[in-house]
């Protein structure tokens, strides 16, 4: 065989020997030392889930305690609030007194009329700045049973104008959704005796 040949020959036993796969050797293992490895991957496991349930039990106290914090500035800051909005309220309605206090005085009509109608708008701007809205139903409209009192109920035989506003005869007040006044207002009620 010729020097070529050999080479050739090599190159393949190379190419195949590279192509099977390599197969590590497990070292020679005794089922005792077998048993000593598991305990210590559970060991391991049991270890890593205490250290998270740990973690896990750390980070919600925090988060609990930082939320109770905000909780408690919150209700802190609302009492704040609640204070500073009742005597915003007082001192309005003080220097709303000491303007108008003179007015029973006053022997002219018109001069009375016309700071009755300040002193009004003077109460209802104050109102208005402390969050106090005012309501007014549209004739036509449905009645609404939370912030309207039907004071006036006009009999009708038309079943689709049961519970309709004829007029609002006086404004109400509410802030958020707590009715301060409830409007006052005229509506129609149904009567199947009615014509």
């Amino acid at each position: 065989m010729g020097e070529f040949q050999e080479k050739e020959q090599e190159k393949e036993q190379d190419k195949e020997q590279d192509s099977e796969v390599k197969v590590p050797q497990a070292p020679d293992i005794t089922l005792p030392e077998l048993s000593v490895a598991l305990s210590g991957i559970r060991d391991l496991q049991l270890a890593n889930s205490q250290l998270l349930h740990a973690i896990d039990k750390k980070v919600h106290n925090e988060f609990a305690g930082v939320i109770s914090r905000q909780q408690a500035e919150l209700d802190m800051f609302r009492e704040g609030l609640g204070r500073n909005a009742v005597l915003l309220l007082l001192k309005t309605f003080s220097a709303i007194y000491c303007d108008y206090a003179k007015c029973a005085e006053f022997d002219d009509a018109q001069a009375l009329k016309s700071n009755l109608t300040a002193l009004l708008e003077d109460v209802l701007q104050a109102l208005f700045e402390s969050g106090v809205e005012e309501r007014v139903s549209v004739p036509g409209e449905k009645y609404s049973a939370r912030y309207s009192k039907p004071v006036e109920k006009v009999k009708t035989g038309d079943k689709s104008l049961h519970g309709t506003v004829i007029e609002s005869l006086s404004a109400g007040l509410f802030a958020d959704k707590t009715v301060l006044v409830p409007e006052r207002v005229k509506i129609y009620v149904f009567d199947a005796d009615h014509e």
